[in-house]
């Protein structure tokens, strides 16, 4: 995600340091740039519900994993003890 503040960045000096006597220009720039970045804060959520996603399924094998060792752990002491 710093990649992605670090791509934006150069944008708000943009906004900061570019100037057009008459105005149209700059407002013209900065729906560009409110469009761009608006986009990269879709990609940025996109990519945050992708990890949300992966991440609930690696708990889900991770359940799963722990749920056989505990049965193969109780058979173990099945078989030890008798």
């Amino acid at each position: 995600m710093d990649g992605k503040l670090d791509e934006l960045l150069p944008l708000l000096d943009l906004l900061e340091t570019e100037t057009d006597p008459s105005g149209h220009g700059m407002l013209i720039r900065v729906h560009t740039i409110l469009r761009d970045l608006q986009e990269e804060l879709r990609m940025i959520q996109t990519d945050r519900d992708e990890l949300k996603a992966s991440m609930d399924a690696q708990r889900e094998e991770f359940l799963r994993m722990a749920q056989t060792i505990r049965e193969v752990a109780e058979l173990f002491s099945v078989k030890v003890s008798t």
